[in-house]
């Protein structure tokens, strides 16, 4: 897809398609993450409806790590992106956490020197998802991330 940017080999990340709720999808936004606003703010609701969601469907394992990416990503839509959009969670053979935006510059990691405040959450994303990918939409882009579900997970 012209303007996908892949983060690791194989790394084929591609905002889904449809906005189908049901046992294994959750597709929504909060009235906080729509509008801009404080980072803080608009982390905490996402990070609040990934661990809703997270313990209707049972990989509680993956909750800290989840609400870390989703954490940092809606703060990177934030502060590049204007705003943030919807945040929509998918449940397979590995969670993957989508979050979009109205910006038009895809997110590339930074290297941030020991002294820096900031410019190291896309590097976390990095080493706590199997992959990552963002690409642009007719709106901004949409950045998503996969975590692996923990051995013994049920897969729907």
């Amino acid at each position: 897809m012209a303007g996908e940017q892949h983060h690791r080999p194989g790394a084929g990340v591609r905002p889904g398609r449809g906005g189908r709720r049901g046992p294994d999808r959750l597709t929504g936004s909060a009235a906080p993450c729509d509008r801009p606003g404080p980072a803080a703010s608009a982390a905490g609701t996402a990070r609040r409806l990934v661990r809703d969601q997270l313990a209707g469907w049972e990989p509680t394992d993956l909750v800290d790590a989840a609400e870390l990416v989703v954490s940092e990503m809606a703060g990177n839509a934030l502060r590049h992106g204007r705003a943030v959009g919807p945040l929509r969670l998918l449940r397979h053979d590995r969670l993957v956490i989508e979050v979009s935006d109205r910006g038009p510059d895809l997110p590339q990691i930074q290297h941030a020197s020991l002294s820096d405040e900031g410019g190291r959450g896309l590097q976390l994303i990095n080493v706590l998802c199997r992959r990552w990918g963002a690409c642009r939409t007719a709106f901004g882009k949409a950045v998503r991330a996969e975590l692996d579900l923990p051995k013994g997970t049920r897969v729907p």
